[in-house]
């Protein structure tokens, strides 16, 4: 295994404005506390040699519909159409590369091909691989709607992947509450439902009992390797499919260094009971490509960046495009790239639609 640390560039990016606010929240049993110190990064500037992105156009449509209400997860077909989970419709919609409807399934229930809180999403050999939240259950569809198996999952996963038929999950983790055996970072489940494997070790934390420090993101590299994307911290590992660690990569531009600085603060700064402290999100989703990994994060001052990871780790290529509307609040992200043009598909949970950009 390697460890590599990648270093800045500078100037660079600009923090989320909505984290470093400081809302006050009570997500669960937990209480959210303000940290002591707030950094004021408001002022920093784009990564040098940014590009701007320019919006091609928006789907669905917003007065013709279909309408989207809590759109949680974006996966992409070999046919190049997409298809999006909603979970307060409880449905799946489709639609083409150019934002037209091609129809929804699914409706509100608890048999088989119903759904409840639809979540994480999937594609893989002609199938849609669907992580119920509110069934605790993973279902599987073909690409018309029509349903196929589906079986019951006994944690919470907050990520899915598909490779060579077998499903890639990352658990909830609450490493200081009690768990059968060592807690790892990610679950390898057959389409049965049982477990084939689970790996990785979470990061050494203080509030271990806190599960969203090791929250992560998963992608998949055309080298058939995994993708595993903290979402708290600028680390990225890369691991073979049966769990050995190739490489892990600190990535460092200003703007994740400064929200690192941040939550290691937070993390030290541990309390008792239910109060926790209010982290940073760095990386709100992630696309796998053949040129690398795609990272997308909001920032304050109206913008969102995605940048690239390339297979060794460089940090290199950014793209930036203001915020408009109501807010921003990225659920999915799906990277097409061509021979003479990338086309970025960012679902924007706050607008509930997906918006499609190109470099300018």
């Amino acid at each position: 295994m390697k460890t590599k640390r990648i270093a800045g560039f500078l100037p660079f990016l600009i923090a989320s404005a909505i984290i470093l606010i400081g809302v006050k929240a009570r997500p669960m049993d937990h209480t959210i506390v303000e940290p002591s110190e707030i950094p004021d990064i408001s002022r920093i500037k784009l990564p040098l040699g940014a590009k701007e992105l320019k919006l091609d156009f928006q789907f669905p449509d917003p007065k013709k519909g279909p309408f989207l209400s809590q759109p949680e997860g974006l996966t992409h077909a070999s046919d190049h159409r997409l298809f999006i989970s909603d979970m307060v419709n409880n449905e799946i919609f489709v639609f083409d590369m150019l934002g037209n409807s091609q129809g929804a399934f699914g409706r509100g229930g608890q048999g088989p091909g119903e759904l409840l809180r639809p979540a994480s999403i999937a594609f893989s050999n002609g199938q849609v691989i669907v992580r119920e939240a509110g069934n605790m259950r993973i279902q599987l569809f073909d690409t018309t709607g029509g349903y196929v198996a589906g079986f019951k999952i006994f944690r919470g996963y907050t990520d899915l992947m598909v490779f060579n038929g077998l499903l890639y999950t990352t658990p909830f983790l609450s490493i200081g509450i009690p768990d059968k055996g060592s807690p790892k970072m990610v679950d390898v489940l057959d389409l049965q439902g049982r477990l084939v494997n689970s790996f990785g070790d979470p990061l050494n934390t203080n509030n271990q009992d806190f599960p969203w420090l090791n929250l992560a993101h998963l992608a998949g590299s055309s080298q058939n390797e995994l993708w595993v994307a903290f979402k708290s911290f600028p680390i990225v590992r890369k691991y073979a499919l049966d769990g050995e660690l190739i490489s892990e990569f600190h990535y460092g531009f200003d703007i994740s260094a400064v929200k690192e600085k941040y939550n290691r603060k937070c993390d030290s700064e541990r309390v008792t009971g239910s109060t926790q402290p209010y982290y940073a999100t760095i990386v709100h989703a992630v696309c796998g490509t053949n040129n690398g990994l795609y990272m997308i994060d909001s920032t304050a001052g109206g913008r969102f960046v995605i940048f690239r990871m390339d297979r060794d780790g460089k940090v290199g290529e950014f793209y930036w495009a203001p915020i408009a509307g109501r807010g921003f609040s990225c659920t999915g992200l799906y990277v097409r790239e061509e021979s003479t043009e990338k086309r970025f598909y960012v679902l924007n949970a706050s607008e509930a639609c997906v918006a499609v950009y190109s470099v300018r």
